[in-house]
């Protein structure tokens, strides 16, 4: 014995004496980690993985559901429906990864080129680039509205049959035979696992995408080196070498506690006990937290007997035990066997979180909000691991988990198949649409890609908001977002019909054509204006005749009446291009002054009304001449509306512009004057939008506050829904703004545009408006209309804002996060523009 224990302490002597096997000893891991791994490769055809022991493999990627809007009655469907996830024959293991993680600063969806976006206006191209840039400074934790990225892996593992033949037999084949069995076997196993595969896809309500070996490569590199990951290209996957060894490329360390990768340190919680309360859907609370974590759940499905013999013998000791818990346990397990009686599978169930941080600081924390919310809203027990939290980190990964592992942990809980539904993470926050216009971020913190264009014939939009909620930032913010669309030889038009223009610095930024309505100034405004065709006279009666019959509500408008008024206007837009004349310029018969814009004015209009009892067609309309001209008299000389109706001396004409604002605010006071110059500016609107060279251009009337049209006059009524019939066939939508839902629902213009809208966004709204929303609209359910009721805007930092199509069957809310240039371009109150002046020089 003596002898033997001196050899011993030479060998240990002798093997710390060698460097080189101390050497390896402590820092050759990345061999051996990849050793441990169970990855072998990828059957392109078949679509599976064959991993280390034999068994077969199958990875799918989970389509989340966005669960914000959805009602609870479907919510409990969708959960229920999942239970055809637990047919698996025994043979078979599931395991449900959640990967909840930060979108780090550099991955490649900050880069504006993957956007997509092609010859974006400067101007909308540098507000979309300073917004990315302000959600990338909040990148990996460094702010609560850091970027996150949610999926779920869904891995499907089978372990073909052992073969029963004795091994002596085995010796005694030729090799050709021994082969021919083996390959036949093989062929078996596989195309069996195909079925089960195929009846699971069918089977399943939620959809499933398959992984690849690429895929895994990946998603295993983003694990071990999380941070390499990001500095460098790998290599690509292999198909011909080992997916072990593809994966490991800076070795992490492990101890009991967890694995450490490049610094970052793991730590897991494991469920204790099987839920007291569990409610579908319940699960979606864990995204409310705000940082990494993944949810594993790990299922085997033991024989019935196996079951059926553990209940027995729980019974059997559970009789024979007077105290309260035994008397509690027993009627539960009566319960059980009553489930497994009418045909429930009792499953082996393993519920692992594993949290990630770089100090045990950050970890305690994170920690503390896992346990909370398994206290909280699952009341159940967990337990810390210290001991085997890294071989349960590393069982957590596709595919690596096995029936073998629950021996050694000890950490499985029985429980129903009808309960396990209740605990998958199947859920997301709002992820946005394809070929996206804006960048938001969900209430969940994911990074929203939004579009309010994405319909494809009409996108017609309402926004409903209190005063203060931000609904005009982001209406301003949709705007200007159309610009990010086309080549700018055909860049879209923006018409904007404002108050306290709002939009100043736009049109300041876009070369934009402001008209600010003030009574006390000169109009840049005049009805009259543009192109006099047909069309424009035709329009100019309908608003003189409008506008007697609102100073005179007994007119009664007759067909002598249109003669009337479209002859005078014939004849005053003559008199002045007789008088502006025409002369000779190099030999050619030019008009003089051909920069000078013709304007013609209502005392013009006035005028010839009067000259029209000379002609022998109006003689006998005499006495209606000049009952009309009387009426008119508000409207023109001294009147109190004339200023309205002047012309425009000398006005140079307005080249083409891309933006054009009318702010109304100085209407507000008189409701007459409001309705006829709404209806002016809509019609120049409408007739800029009608040329032939803005056709194919597209583009979109904002309308900052519906009010500024009129309340009660059906007249702007019916012209709004006429624009907005003859918009959609122009490819030009309309947007619609208004402080509370009374506008839509009490007010012409507003019952036009909500009756047309085919987008509607709801900002913070008072519980007042939305009971009266929830009273006279049924297009919001009862779980759309509580996130509307929940909504927040913080000052200086987002309003949150929930969006629905007309159906239905897009919804979603987000926070709109304002980067400094997006407040430059939306101030809309002195306090506002001195605060930025005050960053500016700072």
């Amino acid at each position: 014995m003596l002898g033997l224990h001196k050899t011993t302490d030479e060998i240990i002597e002798s093997t710390l004496a060698s460097r080189t096997n101390f050497v390896r000893a402590l820092f050759e891991r990345p061999d051996s980690f990849a050793k441990i791994l169970p990855y072998e490769e990828y059957l392109t055809e078949a679509g599976m993985f064959v991993l280390k022991d034999g068994s077969l493999g199958a990875i799918f990627e989970l389509g989340l559901i966005e669960h914000e809007p959805i009602e609870a009655e479907r919510i409990v469907n969708m959960v229920e429906s999942l239970k055809s996830w637990f047919f698996l024959p025994e043979k078979c293991t599931l395991q449900v990864l959640f990967d909840q993680a930060h979108i780090p600063a550099r991955d490649p969806i900050w880069n504006f080129e993957t956007s997509g976006f092609k010859h974006a206006h400067p101007v909308s191209e540098a507000i979309y680039k300073a917004r990315l840039e302000t959600l990338k400074s909040f990148c990996e934790g460094k702010s609560s509205l850091s970027p996150m990225r949610r999926r779920a892996l869904l891995s499907i593992r089978y372990f073909p049959d052992r073969d029963n033949m004795k091994s002596i037999l085995r010796l005694m084949e030729r090799g050709e035979g021994l082969l021919f069995d083996t390959m036949n076997a093989m062929t078996m196993e596989v195309s069996e696992f195909s079925q089960i595969l195929a009846q699971f896809i069918d089977s399943s309500k939620v959809p499933l995408k398959r992984v690849n070996g690429a895929d895994l490569v990946d998603f295993l590199r983003r694990f071990f080196n999380p941070k390499e990951y990001l500095e460098r290209d790998f290599a690509p996957f292999n198909p011909h070498i080992s997916i072990s060894e593809q994966i490991v490329y800076a070795g992490p360390t492990g101890s009991f506690e967890g694995l450490i990768r490049e610094g970052l340190k793991t730590r897991t919680i494991t469920l204790k006990t099987s839920p007291r309360r569990v409610t579908p859907g319940g699960m979606a609370n864990f995204l409310m937290l705000n940082f990494p974590f993944r949810l594993s759940l790990n299922f085997s499905f033991p024989k019935a007997a196996k079951i059926k013999s553990y209940f027995d013998t729980k019974e059997f000791f559970l009789q024979n035990s007077p105290s309260a818990r035994a008397r509690r346990q027993q009627q539960e397990l009566k319960e059980i066997q009553e489930r497994l009686a009418h045909d429930e599978r009792c499953l082996f169930m393993t519920f692992c979180v594993i949290v990630e941080g770089e100090t045990d600081e950050i970890l305690n924390q994170r920690t503390r909000a896992i346990t909370s919310v398994f206290h909280n809203d699952l009341e159940c027990e967990v337990i810390n691991e210290e001991m085997i939290g890294s071989g349960l980190c590393m069982t957590s990964l596709p595919l690596f988990y096995t029936p073998s592992a629950d021996h050694s942990s000890q950490r499985f809980i029985r429980i129903m198949n009808k309960d396990a539904t209740k605990l998958l993470p199947i859920f997301d926050s709002y992820r946005g649409m394809e070929n996206p216009l804006q960048l938001y971020l969900s209430r969940e913190n994911n990074l929203v890609r939004f579009s309010w264009m994405a319909n494809p014939i009409s996108n017609h939009t309402a926004i409903l908001g209190d005063t203060g909620s931000g609904k005009s930032k982001f209406a301003l913010d949709a705007v200007q977002a159309v610009k990010l669309n086309g080549p700018q030889s055909v860049e879209p038009l923006v018409f904007v019909v404002d108050k306290r223009a709002s939009c100043e610095a736009l049109c300041r930024e876009f070369d934009g054509d402001l008209s600010v309505f003030t009574m006390n100034k000169e109009m840049p405004f005049s009805p009259f204006r543009g192109v006099f065709d047909d069309s424009k006279i035709q329009f100019l009666t309908k608003l003189i005749l409008t506008a007697v019959k609102l100073t005179s509500t007994s007119f009664e408008m007759e067909s002598h009446h249109l003669a009337i008024v479209s002859r005078a206007l014939k004849e005053a837009y003559l008199r002045r291009v007789r008088e502006k004349g025409v002369g000779f310029r190099d030999g050619d018969l030019v008009e003089i002054d051909s920069e000078i814009e013709v304007s013609v004015s209502m005392d013009d209009v006035v005028a010839s009304m009067s000259g029209l009892t000379s002609e022998d067609e109006f003689e006998s309309l005499k006495e209606q001449i000049e009952d009309l001209i009387t009426r008119l008299m508000p409207f023109y000389g001294d009147g109190i509306y004339a200023p309205f109706f002047r012309g425009q001396s000398k006005k140079k004409k307005i080249s083409q512009k891309l933006l054009y604002a009318y702010d109304l605010e100085a209407l507000d006071s008189d409701e007459t004057l409001k309705v006829l110059m709404s209806m002016c500016v809509i019609q120049e609107i409408m007739a800029t939008m009608g040329r032939p060279e803005n056709l194919k251009c597209g583009g979109v009337l904002y309308i900052e506050e519906l009010g500024c049209l009129g309340r009660d006059n059906p007249i702007v009524g019916d012209f709004v829904v006429e624009a907005a019939e003859r918009m959609r066939k122009m490819g030009f939508f309309l947007i619609g703004v208004a402080p509370n839902p009374r506008v839509f629902f009490e007010t012409e213009a507003g019952k036009a545009v909500w009756g047309g809208a085919d987008n509607f966004f709801f900002l913070k709204m008072s519980p007042d408006n939305v009971r009266y929303l929830k009273e006279n609209s049924s297009l919001l359910g009862s779980a759309p209309l509580e996130v509307v009721a929940s909504l927040e805007t913080k000052q200086n930092e987002y309003a949150e804002v929930f969006y629905t199509n007309k159906t239905g069957t897009h919804q979603g809310a987000f926070r709109y996060v304002q980067s400094n240039l997006d407040r430059a371009s939306s101030a809309n109150s002195e306090q506002e523009k001195a605060a930025l002046e005050k960053e500016v020089s700072a």
